[in-house]
């Protein structure tokens, strides 16, 4: 590579709002990684030595200051291969005079952002202060351009969003992409148009614009630093002119203060964002509290305070010289966080902030005081507000001392008249000046808890004797209504997608309104009074109006609800109750009828007709043995009550299986027999029988008709439920292998005990998902994955199955898309009642619920020959299978008996819903299972 040498006539630096020449002599450079560092608070006398501090940096320097983002670029392509620039690099570095207060200017831009009016000459407005004039609009050109791109840059480092204090600017952000030099491809034309574009930018004049226009904002500077600027240059020749190409850079580094610098001199403190989270955490107190009255305001300003804060009893004992007149204070209050407490000072100017923030009906204004309290927290110095309210007195707030723990919690000192004065306290100055305050008494609860407040010299001297002059008596609240708003759906359910306003304390005969939101899928019904017995009562029938707005006079306490109604996915679900009444959501019906209905709400079916006996679906399933059942809506389904009306002398019979599927019924009397269901399956188990006597166990000498019989008419509806008992199969041996990442442990648990595997954690990483081993088949996206131990994938041989399963990690940048699954695990043919079976199972992500979760079927008749043979909800002659649930895992089996030469094609099914948006999705398993049960 050639090395080309240049030779600098003159670059300008602006330093200390001063232009300062500085001349070099044949420096070798490329000038692709020219650096620049400036000191913007250098004096006259400082110039002339910094003249002569220029240093020449070899080719490859031992200590380049240069940026990550600044490596060597790649050959230009429109250039001729000779003539490469060498990236060098030189320094010019200016000496400081002295460091700035930056925790005064900290303190200026808190202020700023909790909109609190410093008594400076600059508007107080949050973010970033602006004025009609500033330096920044007298910039042109590239000046002008870096400094509108450093701007926002400059407000993100104040908040917190940004760390880095190092910029890179492309040619866009430098406004130089359409620039070129016309003329040949020479060294000379490229010296001429680096001259005439960024050889003259005045690093200096951008600094000081910045400084003088946002001095709060850039609270982190450190001015008494070297600020540096990059060149890195790559040319292009086209079109007889040179341009620069897309690998020329400007890389600029502010310097940061040291007490507010984080891993390096260009780096922030992470802790500043807290800021933000203080100022946003302050007006949401603000916002929650408009709809109250003025009383009720000041009331919640002070309980939240006493919340959110707790009393720093370390930094009030002066020997342990706790610095603690600085701007943390309101941060401390409102930033959230438990370990950061303040003393007095803290309490009184959050107090302050929170009513200068809010706009009361009344004339009402709070001030900060400062004095000497005898008693609660000690005596000594305090700080402490003092509140006008609408009656024209002043009344004492000592909120520090309404806090947990102290003397005047929880009100005695807020809102209070004094109860005698103490004789007086005179102050005099060194000029002779006199001034003379009361000493008030306030006595919290009994005498042995007085409290003796006075003002001391300051606030005499600051506040107006009419203004501290606190009242003989204590303020007496006006009486209040609580109105409390709750968002519910038509069914009950609560998880609607709104944000409701309108709960809050408000004066007694005042007039309101309240307005219901729109939200996109759901539409509002109107305003209900609130039902002590939702979800169990539905709101039907007319509300108090079917308008959003509700404007009327509150009398008392009220509790009302905005109903709304899904409007997007619906479902078929019909219900039959013979010819007797029944209700569907509190609405009654006497035939049975189809209903259309949201999918995702929530619906309740109920009877009180005698002879009821449960609720049963399409499938033989009881879904329900109360008069009334609640449940989620997720596919078309058909919902039939069963009644009883036999005779006194016969007991109804009902036998079920492990998951609620009727194998069958019967009405009999003593010594009537009957034929026994098929015995219905459990998945790792082998069925013995039934159990008829009820004895959790099974022995054919004991486990008779009659028994069973006995049992029913013994009971108060003449019905018994008989369930299968179940032992282990000998043979069954269960191995598996759990490796969370960080362990592998191997089990040896009992056939349908519940495991837990947790995923470990890896440093760089974050866990993705959970997969089987083998098959690579997704198990659950949750750290926390549930199952049962089982025999799986169609394994029942002696010697047992074996699972294994793996957590895998990916990137912690890498985003990872967690969903649904659901597989089935099991299929098999089970000779004890000569059936098909197939056990799903499904996993959904934290923060959803399981609306059904199962299988579906369909027989070698209906099964699609097209579209690969896929089938799904749509496919004619589907059977459904499968119950809701509230944990994030479920199981399901499902048994098809006596299926002798019966074909079946089965799939898992999963229709779950994410409780925080709302949408429903629906998964169905990877793999369709082809199930044949042959008696050949």
């Amino acid at each position: 590579m050639k090395k080309i040498t240049y030779t600098i006539s003159s670059i300008i630096l602006c330093v200390s709002l001063l232009n300062m020449p500085i001349y070099a002599n044949e420096i070798n450079t490329g000038l692709d990684n020219l650096v620049v560092e400036e000191n913007s608070n250098d004096t006259d006398q400082d110039i002339d030595d910094a003249v002569t501090d220029v240093e020449e940096i070899s080719d490859e320097p031992e200590s380049e200051p240069v940026s990550d983002n600044n490596t060597p670029r790649e050959e230009n392509k429109d250039a001729d291969a000779d003539d490469q620039d060498e990236l060098i690099t030189y320094t010019i570095e200016v000496p400081g005079t002295g460091e700035e207060n930056n925790d005064e200017l900290f303190e200026a831009y808190v202020n700023r952002a909790f909109g609190i009016d410093d008594g400076l000459s600059q508007p107080v407005i949050r973010g970033l202060r602006k004025s009609r004039s500033t330096q920044g609009s007298k910039l042109t050109g590239l000046e002008a351009n870096i400094y509108n791109y450093l701007v926002p840059k400059i407000q993100q480092i104040a908040s917190g969003e940004l760390h880095t204090t190092e910029f890179v600017l492309s040619l866009e952000d430098l406004g130089l992409a359409d620039e070129c030099y016309p003329g040949a491809n020479t060294d000379e034309n490229r010296d001429a148009f680096y001259d005439q574009t960024l050889g003259d930018i005045e690093l200096g004049s951008i600094t000081q614009a910045l400084t003088a226009d946002f001095p709060y904002e850039m609270y982190w500077f450190n001015k008494t630093a070297s600020t540096q600027i990059f060149f890195s240059l790559g040319f292009t020749y086209r079109n007889n002119a040179i341009y620069y190409n897309n690998t020329t850079t400007v890389t600029i580094r502010m310097p940061v203060s040291a007490s507010y610098q984080g891993s390096g001199i260009y780096q922030t403190r992470n802790d500043l964002s807290v800021v933000n989270t203080a100022v946003s955490n302050a007006q949401s107190i603000v916002n929650e509290c408009t709809s109250y009255s003025d009383y009720q305001k000041l009331l919640a300003y002070k309980e939240r305070i006493c919340a959110y804060t707790d009393y720093n009893h370390y930094a009030a004992d002066h020997s342990n010289q706790v610095a603690f007149g600085d701007p943390w204070q309101l941060i401390y209050v409102f930033d959230g966080d438990p370990e950061t407490t303040v003393v007095c000072e803290g309490y009184a100017k959050a107090f302050k902030y929170l009513c200068d923030s809010s706009t009361f009906t009344g004339d009402i204004s709070c001030i900060l005081v400062t004095g000497r309290m005898i008693g609660a927290t000690g005596a000594g110095g305090h700080m402490w507000n003092i509140v006008k309210m609408d009656d024209g007195k002043y009344y004492l707030v000592d909120v520090t001392n309404c806090d947990t723990g102290s003397v005047g919690n929880p009100a005695w000192l807020f809102l209070k008249g004094y109860t005698s004065k103490q004789g007086s306290v005179t102050y005099t100055s060194s000029d002779g000046d006199s001034k003379t305050s009361d000493v008030y008494r306030f006595v919290c609860g009994s005498a042995v808890n007085a409290v003796d407040f006075n003002y001391d010299y300051n606030t005499l001297s600051n506040y107006s004797e009419t203004e501290l002059a606190i009242s003989a008596t204590d303020y007496a609240a006006p009486e209040t209504c609580t109105v409390t708003v709750d968002k519910v759906f038509f069914d009950g359910n609560k998880d609607v997608p709104v944000d409701m306003m309108g709960t809050g304390s408000y004066e007694k005969n005042s007039s309101i309104t309240l307005t219901a939101p729109e939200v996109e899928g759901v539409a509002f019904v109107g305003w209900y009074p609130a039902h002590p017995y939702v979800p169990y009562y539905y709101y039907t029938g007319d509300p108090y109006t079917w308008d959003r707005e509700y404007t009327f006079t509150v009398t008392g306490k009220l509790d009302l609800v905005a109903v709304y109604r899904p409007t997007d996915q619906l479902a078929t679900v019909a219900v039959n109750c013979g010819s007797k009444a029944y209700t569907v959501n509190g609405i009654k019906y006497t035939s049975s009828r189809s209903f259309d209905l949201g999918v995702g709400s929530l619906v309740t079916v109920y009877t009180d007709a005698p002879g009821f006996k449960y609720w049963k679906n399409a499938y033989g399933m009881v879904l329900s043995r109360s008069k009334s059942y609640t449940f989620t809506v997720s596919v078309d389904d058909n919902i039939e009550a069963v009644f009883d009306s036999s005779a006194t002398d016969k007991a109804t019979l009902i036998f079920e299986s492990e998951y609620g599927q009727i194998m069958g019924t019967a009405k009999l009397a003593l010594n009537e027999t009957m034929s026994l269901p098929t015995l219905p399956t459990k998945n790792s188990f082998r069925t013995t029988g039934w159990d008829l006597n009820g004895d959790g166990q099974y022995k054919a000498s004991t486990d008779t008709l009659n028994s069973a019989i006995e049992r029913g008419l013994a009971s108060a509806d003449r019905t018994v439920v008989i369930k299968a008992v179940y032992e282990t199969n000998p043979w069954l041996n269960i191995y598996i292998t759990i490796d969370n990442g960080n362990t592998i442990e191997d089990y040896s648990p009992a056939p349908g005990e519940l495991m837990v595997a947790q995923a470990g954690k890896r440093e760089g990483e974050k866990f993705s998902r959970w997969v089987e081993d083998g098959t690579g088949l997704v198990l659950s996206y949750n750290p926390t994955y549930k199952f049962y131990a089982e025999e799986r994938n169609g394994s029942g041989k002696p010697g047992g199955p074996t699972l294994s399963i793996i957590a895998e990690f990916v990137d912690d940048d890498e985003e990872v898309h967690k969903r649904g699954v659901t597989q089935i695990v099991n299929s098999y043919n089970n000779s004890d009642n000569n059936g098909l079976v197939a056990v799903s199972m499904s996993t959904v992500p934290e923060g959803c619920r399981i609306i059904k979760a199962g299988i579906i079927a369909v027989d070698a008749e209906h099964y699609p020959t097209e579209n690969r043979g896929w089938i799904t909800l749509d496919t004619p002659g589907v059977i459904v299978r499968g119950n809701s649930w509230p944990g994030n895992a479920y199981r399901y089996t499902w048994t098809r008996a006596n299926a002798q030469d019966e074909q079946w094609y089965v799939r898992a099914l999963l229709i779950y819903e994410d409780t925080s948006t709302h949408e429903v999705y629906t998964v169905y398993g990877d793999d369709i299972i082809e199930m044949y049960y042959s008696i050949g």
